[in-house]
């Protein structure tokens, strides 16, 4: 962002940044909260660790081989096209896990629908996003952004297990 850029201008650039850094830090601690919660969802549900892993498999792969059609993605739509609609494929799959009552439709959901999701909500489409905003400034504003991945993870996860040690 140029030091004599319009205020406006200026506000709508730390706007896209704060929204960068909290879409990183929502989605990336919820993702990473499957993690925390797998023991007490092998006692909820009676399954074994190789059926449960599955769904954490799946969702690896998904983000993985994703990458470079989500990539496409932001490249032809734009990053702001991607990233509101894959928030909502990634709340819906994560919202819809509580209510499974099979493998999988946990793998289904998780695995596929949330991983896809996650990955339009990932460090890519985030980066591209903020990075435009700030051309000068693309280390700082990508470090800033890369605080919201490392934040969400780290508060996520401990609200996850707080949770699951005191409700179950």
């Amino acid at each position: 962002m140029a030091a004599g850029a319009h205020p406006a201008a200026r506000r709508g650039a730390w706007s896209a940044l704060g929204a960068g850094f909290t879409v990183l830090f929502v989605c990336t601690g919820v993702n990473f909260s499957f993690g925390i919660l797998f023991k007490p969802m092998l006692q909820e549900f009676g399954w074994d660790r190789a059926t449960l892993a599955l769904a954490s498999t799946a969702s690896l792969l998904v983000y993985g081989l994703a990458q470079p059609i989500f990539g496409r993605l932001v490249d032809r739509f734009g990053p702001r096209r991607v990233i509101l609609p894959s928030m909502l494929v990634m709340a819906l799959g994560t919202g819809l896990v509580g209510r499974v009552h099979t493998p999988w439709q946990l793998i289904l959901l998780y695995g596929v629908v949330a991983a896809a999701g996650y990955t339009g909500t990932s460090i890519l489409p985030i980066s591209v996003h903020i990075s435009r905003w700030f051309p000068g400034q693309r280390g700082f504003v990508m470090a800033v952004g890369a605080c919201g991945f490392s934040l969400g993870h780290l508060m996520f996860t401990q609200v996850a297990a707080h949770s699951a040690d005191a409700v179950g």
